[in-house]
């Protein structure tokens, strides 16, 4: 005889159990800490209690202990219960970037006026300005973020859109600028841009507040550095799949994360109240280390997240795991730790390109950080360089 396939209404009717349980008023009272009690629907009148360890949720009720510890209603509404709590993306006011137009260095008010043109052996003839106001009478050009470059800046954004992709300078040099420009750009002179220009954008991205979630995630990417095996370990917010805090690392089991979770509370501005992760023993350590002491809402660690559990998996975090594995293909090992292609690749990943579970937005937008125009790495540079003159 052939296997029975398993039947998947019991499963549907515990979520719609559940889903009534958080709806009703009363059906959920929060005891303690790490404690609800629960309504029964077998026996109106009584309740169940219901705790939440390090490892699971647990129920007292017969359904839940006779089967080995299976979901049952009341563990799914209090997984419900927390990720309606802590998947709330913040309201602070948005932050929007826009292409920077032409205007005095001196001051945005400033009336000017055209200076000639300015002649380049490599470029297009450069349109300068002067300043008309009292006192200043400055000299610039409308290039904010070019400034001194041999090389127009449509060449320069194409070849930092393509190395974000994780194609080689040598690659974007011979078979994409070369054939459409009739310029010959040296791969070296694109690998400086990259770093040169990832870093003035991490710079400036780093100084802007998002608005977050509290649920939270981590995970680490094995990735080869300097001929050894290294792991890239990333902390995402789930709600905004906005990536907080990155680090590399040449340990694993031995890893200090108290660094990353600390970075990550900073750049959100608050602590989580769920956060998610795989059984590794060095997430334990670090959250009770970053997260044990805070005050009002303690945060709660489920270290046991598994794919199937549709409430307490970690699935979005291995989906960006596998997102940036394709970004860093093209490279069969990095060369230094702080490689410019992991900070273009994060870049890319949070405020460049388009999620199909955003509807079509990138994590920045919908954190509230909106770059407003075509090409994003533009206004992100053009808004760094007038950020850090």
């Amino acid at each position: 005889m052939g296997r029975r396939k398993k039947n998947s209404a019991g499963s549907e009717a515990i979520r719609h159990r559940a889903v009534q349980l958080v709806n009703t008023d009363g059906a959920i009272v929060q005891t303690s800490k790490r404690q609800w009690r629960v309504a029964s629907k077998s026996s109106p009148g009584s309740c169940h209690l219901v705790r939440v360890t390090n490892k699971r949720i647990i129920c007292d009720c017969p359904y839940h202990t006779s089967r080995n510890g299976a979901p049952c209603a009341h563990t799914v509404a209090i997984e419900i219960l927390l990720l309606q709590q802590s998947g709330k993306v913040g309201s602070g006011p948005p932050v929007h970037l826009k292409e920077k137009k032409v205007h005095c260095p001196n001051g945005k008010d400033h009336r000017f006026k055209r200076n000639g043109r300015r002649d380049r052996k490599k470029r297009d003839s450069a349109q300068r300005y002067k300043c008309l106001e009292p006192g200043c009478g400055v000299g610039f050009s409308g290039d904010p973020g070019f400034k001194g470059k041999h090389y127009p800046p449509y060449i320069i954004l194409m070849a930092l859109t393509l190395f974000s992709l994780g194609i080689s300078p040598k690659t974007i040099s011979h078979s994409v600028i070369l054939p459409r420009f009739k310029v010959d750009v040296p791969a070296y002179t694109i690998q400086r841009w990259g770093d040169h220009y990832t870093s003035m954008v991490e710079r400036f991205t780093n100084s802007l507040r998002p608005n977050v979630s509290r649920l939270w995630g981590t995970d680490e990417k094995f990735q080869r550095v300097l001929g050894s095996g290294h792991w890239i370990f990333t902390v995402q917010d789930i709600a905004t799949r906005f990536i907080l805090s990155y680090d590399v690392s040449s340990k694993k089991t031995n890893y200090n994360a108290r660094d990353l979770f600390m970075r990550a509370q900073e750049r959100a501005g608050h602590a989580p109240i769920l956060f998610k992760t795989d059984g590794l023993k060095i997430f334990r350590t670090a959250f009770r280390d970053v997260f044990g002491k805070c005050k009002g809402i303690k945060p709660l660690h489920l270290w046991s997240s598994h794919m199937r559990n549709e409430y307490s998996d970690n699935n979005t975090h291995e989906r960006f795991n596998g997102t940036l594995g394709e970004l860093l293909h093209g490279c069969r090992g990095l060369k230094k730790v702080d490689a410019a292609l992991i900070k273009a690749a994060l870049i890319h990943y949070n405020y460049v390109r388009p999620h199909q579970s955003l509807c079509g937005k990138t994590p920045a937008w919908k954190a509230g950080i909106r770059i407003e125009g075509a090409d994003k790495w533009l206004v992100l540079i053009q808004n760094a360089a007038m950020a850090n003159p």
